[in-house]
């Protein structure tokens, strides 16, 4: 899990890991920090009953689908301008969001995703 950060290092690592899939050198982890931050964003606005957050969300999925495709095993695929702006739409919603938030939604998300991962982490390892 990428996310056990105060929200400015947070705000940082998302805003970095954007900027990496500009500059055309993101990594995997950078990979994962976006997706983070879309589960984090759709469970605290799953939480919050905020429809509009959720959206935003949801509709970023087909453009981490397209990044996790085009990993080669050692760098990703460049990626377009609306891709780029979608992943910039992530960054502004999720640093907005959190904001206007409690900690503790925060916290219950981060806590749901984290058992989450390792639950899927675990499937993965029966069947391997």
């Amino acid at each position: 899990m990428a996310f056990l950060y105060s929200v400015p290092d947070l705000e940082i690592a998302i805003l970095s890991a954007v900027a990496a899939f500009r500059g055309g050198y993101a990594t995997p982890g950078q990979f994962d920090i976006l997706l983070d931050t879309r589960d984090l964003l759709l469970l605290g606005a799953v939480g919050a009953k905020d429809e509009g957050v959720k959206e935003v969300a949801r509709a970023v999925n087909d453009v981490l689908a397209d990044v996790r495709e085009s990993w080669d095993g050692t760098k990703f695929a460049l990626l377009s301008e609306d891709q780029l702006n979608a992943l910039d739409v992530l960054a502004d919603v999720s640093s907005d969001f959190w904001k206007r938030k409690s900690g503790a939604l925060y916290q219950a998300a981060y806590i749901h995703l984290k058992q989450w991962r390792e639950k899927q982490n675990e499937d993965q390892g029966t069947k391997s």
